[in-house]
């Protein structure tokens, strides 16, 4: 582990983004109390925090991952991969902050003070975000595989191939694991020993946005917006132009909620595929919606952070925070969105 050094930098903001909010109505104000910031080149692609009740980990496209305090905004512990860019967002368990790098290594970082208690070399580019379950890490290479790593000790369990690059996270159910290849492949493969069980395409430029594993099937979203059957892979249905291949949408209390290629959101029903609601959000879209006590919060490219209701798909709030935003999360009553020019937005809500 490395020290904290000037190229992590700190700001306070004692102002607020779009006070006033954003139309005719009079919508309320969100108070950004500070943003945390990464050099230019550290840019957040795609989601790139994770969190717990401590501190908000991220990682931008560079070589630094660190654990930030989540109350003060100071960084409590920076690790750098010496000259190995990430592309990949962090994933925690209570013990490790799991993360791959352009280097082909998947790092495993004690969340204390970002030790790395093991490292995995995989051969290949990790723009993938790990997922763990059951004591193993899965995580998909740029070279088109996806191995499973004992979360433990780092030692590779299996390693299957299933064709093109592997940009999204893996999902599992527990006895499968689901994968999304960037040519538009869908495969299933067996937890226990990587052999497939189905493979499937569907229609995609590029597809980046994670599978979702839904007691009734497997949530992909492609150019269309799809619901697979988790044994065979069939179209379980299917909703035309609905999807973004770029962008993985929020499945919550039997709804799913997703943006397509042009920035509009829907609410459908996941057992259905039944659209009960759109909304036109005036811009593209790379974050996962967030929801949050009974409000629905989508980032777009233009900077804007949307409050919607999820019952109605009608927009209650909206606020400016600088720059596309990506995948938010929060904490509490707090809600942190990174964006692409590598600042965290920290909004109260």
């Amino acid at each position: 582990m490395q020290c904290i050094s000037t190229d992590l930098r700190i700001s306070l903001i004692r102002s607020k983004y779009g006070a006033g909010g954003f139309g005719a109505d009079g919508y309320g104000t969100a108070t950004s109390n500070f943003f945390w910031s990464t050099t230019d080149d550290e840019r957040f692609q795609y989601a790139a925090i994770a969190s717990d009740s401590d501190a908000v980990y991220a990682a931008g496209l560079g070589t630094a991952v660190a654990a930030v305090n989540k109350l003060s905004g100071s960084p409590t512990w920076r690790f750098d991969r010496q000259g190995s860019l990430v592309d990949s967002t962090p994933t925690i368990d209570t013990e490790r902050l799991y993360v791959g790098s352009g280097s082909g290594t998947v790092y495993a970082l004690g969340l204390d003070d970002g030790a790395p208690e093991w490292t995995a070399d995989i051969d290949s580019a990790v723009a993938s975000s790990p997922t763990v379950a059951s004591g193993t890490v899965f995580v998909g290479t740029n070279d088109g595989q996806i191995c499973a790593i004992d979360a433990t000790s780092g030692a590779e369990i299996w390693s299957a191939v299933v064709g093109a690059s592997v940009y999204s996270a893996p999902a599992t159910d527990g006895a499968t694991v689901y994968v999304t290849a960037a040519d538009g492949t869908v495969a299933a493969l067996s937890v226990s020993d990587g052999d497939e069980i189905w493979s499937v395409a569907v229609t995609a430029d590029t597809l980046r946005a994670n599978p979702i594993v839904t007691t009734a099937g497997v949530v992909v979203a492609g150019s269309d917006l799809q619901l697979l059957d988790t044994e065979t892979g069939d179209a379980l249905w299917t909703l035309t132009a609905a999807g973004s291949g770029e962008t993985t949408p929020l499945v919550a209390d039997g709804t799913i909620y997703a943006t397509d290629e042009s920035g509009i959101l829907r609410a459908v029903a996941v057992d259905s595929g039944q659209a009960d609601w759109t909304l036109t959000l005036g811009s593209t879209v790379h974050a996962t919606p967030l929801l949050n006590d009974g409000i629905l919060y989508v980032g777009t490219d233009d900077g804007d952070l949307v409050a919607i209701d999820p019952e109605t798909g009608t927009e209650t709030d909206r606020w400016q925070l600088g720059g596309r935003i990506m995948t938010p999360t929060v904490v509490g009553s707090t809600i942190y969105a990174p964006t692409w020019g590598g600042s965290i937005r920290v909004v109260a809500v």
